[in-house]
């Protein structure tokens, strides 16, 4: 869910919850404002509030609930034979769409990608093998690898493990990134807030990205680049965390994100070509790279 405070502030001759709504927020009609709070989605002074008619008093704070339209898109999701970069019989690659999870979370009724696929896969054969050997976030698109086969693990696992796979990143940041960089430091759980990865002085584990600029964008404020980023290690959040300590933090990240709201809808990261076992794969970016002024880049 999203949330979003008001307050009103400024009197006005009729002071229903459904007109003061709009009135503390223009974007807002009163139409939905209506079906928010005969949904139970608006709270007036922290207490639910159904009353459309409900008269308030200058000072009083409103708190509305928005549904969260990604997780709907999440359980809505389908898996199409067009997201399929390359299959053979022992794995398959696919382009794995933003605000989906690759597997499964503590929360088993969610959908996810592994169980999408794995759904069309046995449109083909029962009971299909799926194995998974790596991982993107969920609003993070972009190429990942599968195995049908648990003959092909041993291969892909070591490949991994021999750091042999290379992976690469576009994302789109804050500022205007214009000179290569190579960052090698040490990432472990920051000392301010265990949820999130730092740069460490002590422990840790090592960490290397390449950083590489391609286009810039001057028309709109926050100036905006697009960014080629190659990790050469496997770190939890490591590009997030070296580009955010760069000061050129990914559009739309809400854990490395400068403060303020969100820009766009997700983390614009999109991993954008992986390299394995002598095979190169390019997963297009999706719409909401594109959209942004950004032109494909060339593979």
């Amino acid at each position: 869910m999203q949330k979003l405070q008001l307050f009103y502030r400024k009197k006005i001759e009729d002071s229903r919850l459904d007109k003061i709504i709009p009135s503390e927020h223009p974007a807002i009609s009163r139409n939905t404002a209506r079906k928010l709070i005969e949904s139970g989605s608006v709270y007036v002074n922290r207490k639910r509030c159904r009353q459309n008619a409900k008269i308030l008093q200058v000072g009083d704070q409103i708190t509305l609930h928005f549904p969260d339209e990604s997780r709907q898109n999440e359980q809505d999701f389908v898996f199409k034979p067009e997201l399929i970069l390359y299959e053979d019989e022992s794995i398959i690659v696919v382009n794995k769409p933003p605000f989906l999870p690759t597997h499964d979370t503590i929360d088993s009724s969610r959908n996810n990608l592994a169980r999408s696929l794995k759904v069309y896969l046995e449109k083909q054969k029962p009971n299909p093998y799926l194995g998974i050997h790596h991982r993107l976030d969920r609003e993070t698109s972009g190429a990942i690898l599968f195995t049908k086969k648990t003959e092909a693990n041993a291969a892909i696992a070591q490949a991994f493990q021999d750091r042999t796979v290379k992976k690469t990143y576009l994302a789109i940041v804050e500022g205007l990134f214009e000179k290569e960089v190579t960052i090698e430091n040490h990432i472990g759980p920051s000392k301010k807030n265990k949820r999130i990865q730092a740069s460490v002085f002590r422990g840790g584990k090592y960490a290397k990205t390449t950083l590489t600029p391609l286009q810039q964008n001057r028309k709109t404020k926050p100036y905006t680049s697009l960014v080629v980023a190659k990790p050469e290690t496997g770190r939890m959040h490591q590009i997030r965390v070296h580009l955010s300590e760069a000061n050129y933090p990914i559009l739309g990240d809400p854990l490395y994100g400068r403060q303020r709201e969100r820009t766009n809808s997700r983390l614009m990261l999109h991993a954008w070509k992986l390299e394995i076992l002598g095979k190169t794969f390019i997963a297009n970016p999706p719409e909401d790279f594109l959209a942004l002024d950004f032109e494909p880049p060339k593979s």
